[in-house]
């Protein structure tokens, strides 16, 4: 899995599920809504992923999902957009979904207040991932640097249908981790996928990271 999220958590944002509740059945609708394929399965594009990505980074910061449903909401009809939590507006100036808020004796540069509820996020958490970790091109997120920009490993929605890949080969991360698994030489993997052993590591690296996470 691409966003270190639980399969089942992450399964339940992007497809909804039914629940209990005063004796009935009822069914909370997904987070991210999207397409359906033809075996009625849910079928994620990049920008929702990219999505998912930053409701998993509110919701470990402590924000509940109503207040994340809530900021999506208002954020969707504010950018005039399906994908709000795409958008390189939301990490601007109080007209995105953060606005700057001073607290008592704590400076407002290290304050954000979530638009929806008040709630407050401190800067140093959200910007690592909105100012150096992705790229925006028309205003959307378009690549997504998952370890980092000086390691070889990416995913870009114009590449490998925004799977990650290692950046100078667009080769999948999960291909070299699978022959990897399998037991196969280090050596001959680079040598069969005209990766070097540095990309091959960090590949690995990457993909053990997943399923750690899972």
């Amino acid at each position: 899995m691409l966003l270190h999220i639980p399969y089942g958590k992450l399964r339940r944002w992007a497809a909804g599920y039914w629940y209990s509740a005063a004796d009935e059945e009822r069914f909370s609708q997904p987070v991210v809504p999207g397409d359906v394929d033809e075996l009625e399965e849910r079928v994620l594009s990049f920008y929702e992923l990219m999505e998912l990505f930053v409701i998993g980074f509110f919701r470990r910061e402590g924000v509940s999902m109503h207040v994340v449903r809530a900021a999506r909401a208002h954020a969707r009809d504010l950018f005039g957009t399906e994908y709000p939590f795409a958008t390189e507006r939301l990490n601007t100036d109080g007209r995105g979904i953060f606005g700057d808020l001073p607290v008592d004796d704590i400076s407002a540069k290290r304050l954000k207040l979530e638009l929806s509820r008040g709630q407050v996020a401190f800067r140093e958490f959200v910007e690592p991932f909105f100012r150096k970790n992705v790229d925006y091109e028309n205003g959307f997120a378009s690549t997504y640097w998952p370890m980092g920009r000086e390691r070889p490993v990416l995913l870009d929605a114009r590449r490998a249908f925004g799977r990650p890949i290692v950046v100078r080969t667009g080769t999948p991360t999960f291909a070299l981790y699978g022959m990897h698994k399998g037991g196969e030489n280090h050596d001959r993997i680079a040598a069969w996928y005209e990766v070097t052993r540095d990309e091959l590591d960090a590949a690995i690296e990457y993909e053990d990271s997943l399923r750690e996470a899972a």
